[in-house]
């Protein structure tokens, strides 16, 4: 390290036997290129900035991390946690630790945290947030930093494929179990399969410090459906651990270029490539330096990579060129990815930047970051083609820009293809093709319950997310017992039938927080369109439990009921049994088992949550969304 600063000028040992004067010139030398850290002072500034955050980094690892994790495992204790990712500061100074796969190295398992509503639904632009000043960096936040943590997981043998994630803190109490469950699966599809849920608190209730609190002394109605969203992201983290990520393309880490100058964002490429279900891990130069390449492959980890990817930049590290040139001696495809580079990475009128892309690595395809998608998917780096039956939110060639996918290979040797349709405003519809035909079932890991595939006359597999629904398929020993089709039919005629819709009174109940075993009639009433109000119609600070009953009254018996719009966790009732706990759409529900001919009696109960009453400084530029149970409610 100390021959990198003294390359540059900025560090040289006291030679022995040397005056003080001269030492004292020396270090007048030396302080002469302090300004380059903040200023353009010249050709050598980008050599002097880099050179400084090599080392900087580098001590900071030793320093720190190395230390924490040494004492820790002298004391046979695992060492985790996380820095601060925002905003693109993984590679920067000031909040951040400059290099985020060295902040890390040393420690048991990858770790990152998402907070102050850094990630919100469909905002994977710029954004205006509580966790920067001003702007932020949307598209980091969604492309980026949960693969962070998945790729240093799967790199580091050590800390055998943890990642892990502190979630759910800061949001406010406007954040309900339907966005808990939307976030654990936005970090689910991409690699994450260890969770540090935050937080319960133990002080005096309201407790202003980062809610949402899940118990908050028994004020927090929606307490009561923790368990199964605990258990969901249990069992999901189960079957994605011990095993390893399929990912066949690397995107280098852009870090070390940055500090030379401008690069493109690691981030921005994944963008292109999670739009079109393609995964991507991310490689550090550190960790490409000590990779084994051969047989079309770089093998770091237990991860076998035939693309390499590199952010268009102003200048590259010395030793990149040789690297890429072993990759294509072996048959690994590289690609340097074109694109226009980022103004914001260097502030204020004194830095100026030309617009260039003229910056070639020598033997690298030049594809732009617009056709780098379909690049890898005519070499054949794509494994799922989903073709889009609806037209909504597709590409030209029939992607679904919020689909998400996740191939994993399990320890046993079955196979979990993870699919979430990330967004909250359109189903996903249409078909599938997976790498794997036979032995397919689709899991369900809110009931713990297989079910057979649905699966078309040509091999393809039908495929129906509403909005924020996932599904997985999987193959081998968890498969286990399949029980079944699905009951969550999408079409308005079912078997010949049509959709009946209650007709009869529904009674509204409602339970204030305080006392959530005390239900008082609201006096609300269906509307003439069979939609159900809000609950703010009875008390606009309401927080609690809502219950709304009616009798079913049929000479045949019911299969399926349908709630309509809703939110958050709802339990359906029958007949005094449950028909199970929805932690989001489709709030369908298979009654099937609990219906008689003739009167039903139903209860279908949902918890609010608690922020029309409890007013928080973290919820208050989010949009509050209705509460409850909208409908209409049907059923057949």
């Amino acid at each position: 390290m100390d021959k990198k600063l003294a390359a540059v000028g900025l560090y040289g040992a006291k030679a022995e036997g040397a005056a003080d004067e001269e030492e004292k010139a020396r270090q007048k030398r030396v302080r002469r290129f302090l300004p380059a850290l903040w200023f353009p002072c010249g050709p050598a500034v980008e050599q002097i900035r880099a050179a400084y955050m090599d080392v900087i980094t580098s001590l900071y690892q030793k320093n720190f991390t190395q230390q924490l994790a040494d004492w820790c495992h002298a004391h046979g204790v695992e060492y985790v946690g996380h820095i601060i990712e925002d905003n693109n500061c993984h590679a920067r100074l000031g909040p951040g630790c400059g290099h985020y796969f060295r902040a890390l190295k040393g420690q048991d398992m990858s770790g990152i945290d998402v907070v102050l509503q850094q990630i919100m639904p469909q905002m994977d632009y710029l954004q205006y947030g509580m966790s920067a000043r001003g702007t932020q960096d949307g598209a980091f936040n969604f492309y980026g930093l949960a693969k962070l943590g998945a790729s240093y997981a799967h790199l580091d043998t050590r800390m055998g494929g943890r990642a892990m994630c502190e979630i759910f803190g800061a949001y406010g109490w406007t954040e309900g179990i339907g966005m808990m469950k939307w976030l654990a699966d936005h970090m689910l599809v991409r690699g994450i399969n260890v969770f540090v849920p935050h937080a319960f608190s133990e002080k005096e209730f309201p407790d202003s410090d980062c809610p949402p609190h899940f118990y908050a002394q028994g004020k927090n109605p929606q307490f009561r459906y923790m368990g199964a969203l605990f258990g969901y992201m249990n069992r999901v983290c189960h079957l994605l651990s011990g095993g390893r990520s399929r990912a066949v393309t690397a995107v280098l880490y852009h870090a070390d270029m940055e500090w030379l100058g401008r690069s493109m964002y690691f981030h921005m490429i994944g963008k292109e490539l999670l739009q079109h279900q393609i995964d991507y891990d991310v490689m550090p130069l550190d960790i490409l330096k000590e990779v084994v390449i051969k047989d079309g492959a770089v093998h770091a980890g237990n991860m076998h990579f035939s693309y390499l990817l590199i952010p268009q930049a102003d200048c590259y590290p010395e030793e990149l060129s040789g690297l890429t040139a072993r990759c294509r001696e072996a048959g690994v495809t590289v690609c340097q990815v074109t694109g226009r580079l980022p103004q914001d990475s260097r502030t204020g009128a004194l830095w100026q930047f030309e617009e260039k892309t003229d910056t070639m690595l020598e033997g690298c395809q030049r594809v732009s970051l617009k056709e780098i998608a379909g690049f890898l998917e005519e070499k054949g780096a794509k494994e799922l083609v989903f073709r889009n039956s609806t037209g909504i939110g597709q590409d030209k060639n029939g992607s679904s820009k919020w689909l998400r996918f996740y191939h994993y290979e399990r320890g046993d040797g079955g196979t979990v293809y993870f699919l979430f349709n990330e967004s909250t405003e359109d189903a996903v519809r249409g078909s599938i093709s997976l790498p794997e035909t036979e032995g397919i079932r689709c899991y369900d890991a809110v009931k713990n319950r297989m079910y057979e595939a649905p699966r078309m006359e040509d091999g393809r597999f039908m495929l129906s997310l509403e909005p924020g629904e996932s599904i997985l398929f999987v193959t081998g020993e968890e498969a286990g017992e399949v029980q079944g089709m699905p009951s969550v039919p999408v079409k308005k005629e079912v078997d010949g039938q049509l959709w009946k819709y209650v007709d009869g009174p529904i009674q509204i109940l409602a339970a204030d927080y305080r006392g959530q075993e005390e239900f008082n009639n609201t006096g609300l009433t269906v509307k003439e369109d069979g939609t159900l109000p809000e609950i703010r119609e009875y008390a606009p600070d309401f927080a609690g439990i809502i219950r709304y009953e009616f009798e079913l009254d049929c000479t045949s018996l019911i299969q399926v009921i349908d709630l309509g719009r809703a939110r958050d966790a709802v339990e359906v009732k029958v007949n005094g049994k449950s028909a199970g706990v929805k932690l989001g759409y489709p709030y369908v529900y298979d009654i099937s088992a609990l219906a008689v001919k003739g009167s039903n009696r139903v209860y279908v109960e949902t918890a609010t949550t608690l922020v029309n009453a409890v007013g928080d400084s973290f919820s208050q530029n989010a949009v509050l969304l209705p509460e409850g149970v909208g409908g209409p409610i049907r059923y057949y």
